[in-house]
């Protein structure tokens, strides 16, 4: 099912807005030779997985390439690195900022 997020409702109010009677109004102004033509020659959609095999099956018939080929479309493998030193919880220490301030503001 398409998501398509205006029912007919609120697009005839939307274009009633703006004065168009019709979406296609609204590209009135690009010449008839610039417009899209309908994509009748395209496939059937597929799946990911479908496309992953296709593709899979496209780059076994081409020749070795380099590995500059497919611009970083390759399986990357970044390795966990620990850090360096463990992460050690700091003591949690009960003092009162009064008293701190206090011996700071009376120099003790």
């Amino acid at each position: 099912m398409p998501y398509i997020p205006h029912t007919q409702q609120d697009t005839d109010t939307m274009l009633a807005t703006i004065g168009v009677n019709q979406i296609a109004d609204l590209f009135d102004e690009i010449p008839a030779d610039l417009r899209c033509r309908p994509l009748d020659q395209l496939p059937p959609a597929l799946t990911e997985m479908q496309i992953s095999q296709l593709m899979q099956h496209h780059a076994a018939q081409l020749p070795q390439m380099t590995c500059f080929t497919g611009a970083g479309a390759y399986q990357h493998h970044i390795p966990f690195i620990p850090p360096t030193r463990p992460i050690k919880p700091k003591p949690v220490r009960e003092r009162c900022n009064y008293s701190m301030n206090f011996k700071r503001w009376w120099r003790i």
